[in-house]
């Protein structure tokens, strides 16, 4: 796992109504389409393939735009690759670990 953690740069692959977040060949996390009526200004819903990952809370996330959804699922895999966990801060301060 080491080498996927580290050794390929993360990138954003459309499949058909998804996207991938791709390490190498691999797909570690997807962002699909959200179609729960009930919460209509989501519009992405973030999935984390695999049990070897530690999804940190970040499997089953409504997002509004694609955009918030690819930038947080990315600040996730970094942050977990360092193990660490990546948490938004809302108050304007930013992360010791990565300045996000």
């Amino acid at each position: 796992m080491t080498d996927l953690l580290f050794l390929h740069t993360p990138r954003w692959q459309p499949d058909g109504d998804e996207w991938h977040l791709m390490i190498g060949n691999r797909s570690v996390a997807r962002l699909i389409p959200n179609s729960d009526e009930r919460f209509p200004q989501y519009h992405w819903l973030s999935v984390i393939d695999g049990d070897e990952f530690p999804d940190h809370g970040w499997h089953a996330v409504d997002f509004e735009t694609l955009e918030i959804a690819q930038y947080d699922i990315g600040q996730w895999w970094i942050h977990m690759c360092h193990g660490e966990t990546y948490r938004p801060h809302h108050d304007g301060s930013f992360c010791a670990f990565c300045g996000c």
